[in-house]
């Protein structure tokens, strides 16, 4: 059987795009370690499909940066058909963790044929730390931002987030704290009009 490996790295300068080649076979390391049981990409992971964003690369339009992209299938497969889905998050998307409230910025996404699922590689600019995270565990910077308000629409009271404990807190009683997941589950409780633990 065989296989094709297309890469298409937009670099303006040959050590950024060889910096950015190392990136994505270290993503590849991580996903294999995650999803195959032999931790390495073999003829069962196939097809295996990564967009990757480049540091310094950017669109001379938009001057936003462009993603790099890799693409490892089998070399009669239609990308297409294996990858039936778009990704929740886009590569350079601002994102939260569900739990912590961390900021963080989409570096990668991976569509994995096998579980159907997207992984997603963060990047934190507070600490210059990548990891991998499954979907469910991020959220649009959007969408928390928008926790405020509906606490304050399902409880008539003023909420608050708390950076340093990253919850959201009660203004008016700070011993009432929820964090961004719980927050948004007890506003899908209020909005379906069940009984809502706060």
């Amino acid at each position: 059987m065989s296989f094709k490996l297309e890469i298409t790295i937009n670099g303006s300068h040959p050590t950024e795009t060889i910096a950015t080649l190392g990136d994505l076979v270290y993503f590849i390391d991580d996903m294999a370690s995650m999803f195959s049981s032999t931790q390495f990409v073999g003829e069962d992971d196939i097809p295996l499909i990564i967009t990757y964003q480049g540091e310094h690369c950017l669109d001379p339009i938009t001057s936003l940066p462009l993603p790099s992209q890799l693409v490892l299938s089998e070399s009669f497969a239609n990308v297409d058909l294996i990858c039936p889905k778009l990704p929740e998050f886009k590569v350079g998307d601002k994102v939260r963790h569900v739990y912590t409230g961390k900021k963080f910025i989409i570096k990668a996404s991976a569509y994995y044929h096998i579980n159907r699922t997207f992984s997603y590689l963060v990047y934190n600019p507070n600490n210059d730390i990548f990891q991998l995270y499954a979907p469910e565990q991020l959220m649009t910077e959007e969408l928390f931002s928008q926790i405020p308000t509906m606490l304050l629409n399902a409880t008539d009271k003023v909420w608050v987030w708390n950076q340093i404990q990253g919850i959201f807190q009660c203004e008016s009683n700070p011993t009432r704290k929820m964090r961004p997941y719980d927050a948004i589950s007890n506003w899908q409780m209020y909005f379906e009009k069940q009984e809502v633990p706060f």
